[in-house]
């Protein structure tokens, strides 16, 4: 028996409400992508326990890395490639919407940073100095064993030291070696590249020419890996869809890793898979033709970092398994709700540019409906685990609850879905990825001394004032108002079941050509993109084209919405101009030395959650579509074209033209 239920009472409004004044979290993270040797990592909050590191683990403000001798590994972030090499200790100071903050107290790290945005901050901080990146390049900081010494190499790019309270420039082919306090600077050429350069060099080849890279929005991070370990294939509806190659029998997405918990995001997926980071952060994964497909969902927008995009569901119950904790991977059209308290912006943020939804579907769920997951009555994409193994970090593919053992079960599709985890508190065994701590002077516990250095900042970590930026949401309305296709979604287009404004998903579990993703062409229900403005009493409008009738509800409006439309995202909202920031400007502050911060969100933050710069009106991208969203060279349908002569891998889409930006 299958139960679909439609949730729309005052209670589980006033939960929604109550959430949207919570604060939200960074629109990034970073992924370690890599690792040889001996990597340990001691996640934010923890001040003594060392673990060992898992590949794909997400990596956030207050994470802290030792590598030690004769190790290495990776960090990748949105804009950005970190290599550390052996006996080398690491942490983020920040990583959020507009910051990347490193900290580095000993050992030798490399930075390829390949885009800089004019409103953001790279920052490299050392015990003698704060480095601080302006242009996109290629740059090397070591720091030697006693701590008193600075190497800073910049091979490509530029940027500026400051230490004593002065600036001064680096340019391209210099270092500096800055010594003692106060710091002596000694400038001269770069010396030629060693072993561990000639490593990253490598590496970064194989991203500069990979076609996965090209293939998704801005901002996914971990595409590169998807070339070796899968193929892409154009697929009706949902564009080019990556398949991977080889896998086990009873596969299915988030199925093989772990459960962690990770501030402040809460309950985190990490995948065992080395290609399983962005296909589960980003994106949805559907079924075509009976094999699971990752679907990278709309180019032309900015990514937004989610921690799983998948559905609770309730009603499991079965024999052996205590307190069962089950899920299932979201599925084209289907919106993620976060099991932590987020703002409207947020949430709608992240939906927009991970799939493509029909009018009233994001708003309808914001405001309790519930929706027919499409993988839900599927027993092979249901996961169900104890709660024990779900919060003890304990391997899902080692405790899965196997289909056959489901039974004739009805699946609660909502009052679950919308609990989620939340019910399951964050534990010390989450927290540290299901791993014992090691013990004192074990191998992997980075030096005394290295650990207690404190570094010379130039921006204050401790200043930052909230964490999501909006991450171009402003940019990001006008592109998906209309579904994401070029000239929006057209009644029977795909003729199967429609996406309705109700809320209600009803695509079939296969999720083959025939899903429809059809909306009523007046496309006059809850949740249009307004433009102009929305009347009095619209909650959550979002009508790309005039305003929505009174009652439509959370209006976005760019030029401000009349008396009674709550939850309102525009720069006008809170008092400050389109692009300029609530919290101040972000003028370099003296330097100063500080013992590493527990983290904190940046000040700056520009009113009412849309990115500083963003176009005041809402619109799509500069070069984006005017229907919103397609891909360059997808036929209006939303479907990719074949590749010549059926090659496995199709061509990258073009990537829309960004606006300019103004380097450093």
């Amino acid at each position: 028996m299958r139960k679909f239920l439609i949730l729309f009472t005052a209670g589980v409004l006033a939960s929604a409400l109550a959430v949207a004044d919570e604060p939200d979290p960074p629109s990034r993270a970073a992924r370690l992508s890599y690792m040889a040797g001996t990597v340990t990592f001691q996640p934010q909050g923890e001040e003594t326990d060392w673990v060992p590191a898992d590949m794909n683990r997400p990596l956030t403000t207050g994470d802290k890395l030792w590598v030690e001798q004769g190790g290495r590994t990776e960090i990748q972030t949105v804009n950005s490639v970190v290599r550390l090499n052996g006996h080398t200790n690491f942490s983020f100071l920040g990583v959020e919407g507009d910051t990347t903050q490193i900290q580095l107290s000993l050992g030798s790290m490399t930075v390829n940073l390949t885009g800089l945005a004019d409103n953001e901050t790279y920052e490299i901080d050392t015990p003698q100095v704060a480095f601080t990146l302006l242009r996109p390049g290629l740059y090397r900081v070591e720091v030697n064993e006693a701590g008193d010494t600075t190497i800073i190499r910049v091979r490509a790019g530029g940027g500026e030291t400051t230490a004593d309270g002065k600036a001064a420039p680096l340019n391209n082919n210099e270092e500096v070696v800055i010594k003692g306090n106060p710091a002596s600077y000694d400038k001269h050429g770069v010396p030629n590249p060693d072993e561990f350069d000639a490593w990253g060099n490598e590496r970064d080849a194989k991203v500069a020419n990979s076609v996965s890279v090209r293939a998704v929005a801005p901002g996914v991070v971990g595409a590169a890996d998807l070339d070796v370990n899968g193929v892409w294939r154009p697929a009706p509806i949902y564009g080019n869809v990556w398949f991977p190659n080889a896998v086990v029998a009873d596969w299915a997405p988030y199925r093989f890793g772990h459960w962690g918990f990770v501030a402040p995001w809460g309950w985190t997926w990490i995948d065992d898979a080395p290609w399983g980071y962005a296909p589960f952060h980003y994106g949805r994964w559907v079924m075509v033709g009976g094999l699971w497909g990752w679907a990278p969902g709309p180019v032309a927008v900015t990514a937004i970092y989610a921690p799983a995009l998948v559905s609770f569901i309730g009603g499991v119950e079965l024999v052996g398994v205590v307190d069962p904790v089950s899920w299932v991977a979201l599925s084209w059209g289907e919106p993620w709700y976060p099991s932590f308290g987020v703002s409207f912006g947020y949430y709608n943020s992240v939906n927009l540019c991970g799939t493509i939804f029909a009018a009233g579907i994001i708003a309808g769920v914001w405001g309790g409906a519930a929706v027919n997951l499409s993988f839900g009555h599927d027993p092979r994409a249901v996961n169900v685990v104890g709660r024990g193994g779900f919060a003890g970090g304990h391997p899902i593919g080692r405790e899965f609850a196997h289909r056959d053992r489901f039974g004739g079960h009805a699946f609660d599709h909502a009052g679950a879905r919308r609990e989620g985890a939340r019910g399951i508190a964050g534990t010390r065994e989450g927290r540290l990825g299901g791993h014992a701590p090691l013990r004192a002077g074990s191998r992997g516990i980075p030096p005394r001394g290295a650990m207690g250095r404190s570094a010379v900042t130039r921006h204050d970590p401790a200043a930052r004032g909230g964490n999501f930026r909006g991450a171009g949401v402003n940019a990001r309305h006008g592109a998906s108002a209309n579904g994401g296709h070029a000239g929006g979604f057209k009644g029977g287009e795909h003729g199967a079941a429609a996406h309705n404004a109700a809320a209600a998903h009803n695509a079939p579990a296969a999720h083959n050509a025939a899903a429809s993703h059809n909306a009523p062409a007046s496309h006059n229900a809850p949740a249009a993109h307004n433009a102009a403005g929305s009347k009095a009493g619209a909650p959550a409008s979002h009508n790309a084209a005039s305003g929505s009738k009174a009652g439509a509800p959370a209006s976005h409006n760019a030029a401000g919405s009349k008396a009674g439309a709550p939850a309102s995202h525009s720069p006008a909202a809170g008092g400050a101009k389109a692009g300029a920031p609530a919290g101040g400007s972000k003028a370099a502050a003296p330097a100063t030395h500080s013992s590493t911060p527990a983290g904190g969100a940046r000040a700056g933050a520009p009113a009412g959650g849309a990115r500083a710069g963003a176009p005041a009106g809402g619109g799509a991208r500069a070069g984006a579509p005017a229907g919103g969203g397609a891909r360059a060279g997808a036929p209006a349908g939303g479907a990719a074209k074949a590749p010549a002569g059926g090659a496995a891998h199709p061509a990258a889409p073009a990537r829309p033209s960004a606006p300019a930006v103004k380097k450093k």
